[in-house]
């Protein structure tokens, strides 16, 4: 698959088959590696922008990756907060990571 350029990422008819696309590239696994040096062991359901869109991120492969829902939930809450001099009202897990439990 081509990548877009920058103005059209995240956005339109090519994102369902890009996403499939990085979530087959990475065996549908999370691909956040643990403070134990170790992969993260949880199916990944979500394709992460590495460096988000609103930072310059595109959508090109190598700026995508495999993410699970509570590592890319903890990740978006955490990019959210650090765009606000306030504190983030955005979603964030409630819950220890699965492997952590």
């Amino acid at each position: 698959m081509t990548w877009l350029p920058k103005h059209k990422r995240t956005q339109g008819n090519h994102w369902p088959a890009l996403r499939a696309s990085i979530l087959e590239r990475d065996d549908h696994q999370c691909t956040v590696i643990l403070t134990n040096g170790r992969r993260c062991q949880q199916p990944a359901n979500a394709v992460d922008h590495i460096q988000p869109v609103r930072q310059g991120g595109s959508d090109h492969p190598a700026n995508l990756r495999a993410i699970c829902k509570w590592h890319h939930a903890t990740k978006t809450g955490q990019e959210g907060a650090a765009g606000r001099d306030y504190t983030s009202n955005a979603k964030r897990p409630t819950e220890a990571h699965p492997s952590q439990r």
